[in-house]
């Protein structure tokens, strides 16, 4: 089992652990690793890549690019908006009042096309649904005439039936009677 790094800070190391005097700089050159920390395993240890410097460099390098080229964008931002913004200047205030004067002239006539527009369309819609409503009036009209007349003939037809032939009305009735109980019947006992 390895060592535990916990108290490597209070160890006293041997001159032979320590690195000599001139191997220790800060930055360190691209493509070394810093020689063996004293105390820690050498398995522990950063394996230098054949490749330059390790992955960490890399992305440190790559974010502090980026870093560096968003703030140098940020403090040029001034100089590139007055470079981009012109100043309209020269004209007078006949121009401008004119100007003021064909934008309120355009304006009215659009809310006046608006205003004509709008009130033909609430014309047509009010016609159109005067209209259907007359047209569905006269049809329920039509249909409880239709059915008041049907009604008064079934009961005429009922009643010159049932004084005409009372026993062939009560059989009739009884057969329907026992139809609908055989039917009732069949359904409750296939339900259960």
């Amino acid at each position: 089992m390895a060592e535990p790094l916990s108290d490597w800070k209070d160890r006293e190391f041997a001159p032979s652990e320590l690195p000599p005097d001139g191997e220790l700089t800060y930055p360190a050159p691209a493509g070394t690793l810093p020689p063996t920390l004293p105390g820690m395993a050498p398995e522990h240890q950063l394996e230098a890549d054949a490749s330059g410097p390790s992955r960490l460099n890399a992305a440190a390098e790559t974010i502090g690019g980026a870093v560096g080229s968003a703030v140098g964008s940020m403090r040029r931002l001034p100089e590139n908006m007055k470079s981009k913004l012109r100043v309209v200047g020269g004209r007078s205030a006949a121009t401008t009042s004119q100007i003021a004067e064909q934008a309120g002239d355009k304006l009215g006539e659009l809310k006046e096309t608006v205003g004509e527009r709008l009130g033909e369309w609430t014309e047509t819609a009010g016609t159109t649904g005067t209209e259907w409503r007359e047209i569905a009036r006269d049809r329920i009209a039509q249909w409880s005439a239709i059915s008041k007349k049907e009604i008064l003939h079934a009961r005429r037809q009922a009643a010159y039936y049932t004084d005409e032939y009372p026993i062939r009305t009560i059989l009739a009735f009884g057969a329907f009677a026992f139809v609908i109980g055989c039917a009732l019947r069949i359904w409750r006992a296939n339900s259960d």
